[in-house]
């Protein structure tokens, strides 16, 4: 089962367009999207904090960001938000979380408009990202980096470092 929120964040950068009305004129406009797992639950667009919705909200939010680019199936959306005990209107309140997030994850996009992050994929949701833009998973990969670079040139690494830490 998924952690609560308040112990996941997540930073993403979502290289995808997101056409809004303009997009008709060939424009796409591209929105800088951070979700941050390594620490609160946090989501930044185009440089601004975004309020998230309702704690069950984040949580579905949080299982979509832990299977990134990957379809999350309803049924286990269920169980993160219910257990073995979902209600009768589990279907109707997930499309509503749903909803909620894809407001605040993508502001501009029109009512009814397929959405570009959080997309419907049969059996169920699937958060759009790309990969290092995860907080976690760019942590992951400059850790590596950095004990590759250690393991080959510690000399070099150690002038790396020494000048991100500035």
């Amino acid at each position: 089962m998924v952690s609560a929120p308040s112990i996941v964040s997540v930073l993403l950068i979502l290289h995808s367009g997101l056409e809004d009305d303009w997009s008709r004129t060939g424009n796409v406009r591209r929105l800088s999207v951070d979700i941050r797992v390594l620490g609160p639950l946090e989501v930044v667009i185009d440089g601004r904090p975004v309020e998230l919705p309702s704690a069950k909200a984040r949580l579905v939010l949080a299982a979509l960001v832990v299977r990134a680019n990957e379809v999350v199936s309803t049924d286990r959306l269920f169980e993160v938000l219910w257990g073995a005990q979902p209600p009768e209107s589990a279907a109707n309140t997930l499309q509503t979380y749903v909803a909620h997030l894809r407001g605040a994850l993508e502001p501009d996009r029109a009512r009814r408009k397929v959405g570009q992050v959080l997309v419907t994929r049969q059996p169920g949701y699937m958060l759009a990202i790309e990969p290092d833009g995860i907080d976690a998973v760019r942590f992951e990969r400059l850790a590596e980096q950095g004990r590759r670079e250690l393991a080959t040139a510690p000399v070099d690494a150690a002038d790396s470092a020494h000048t991100l830490a500035g």
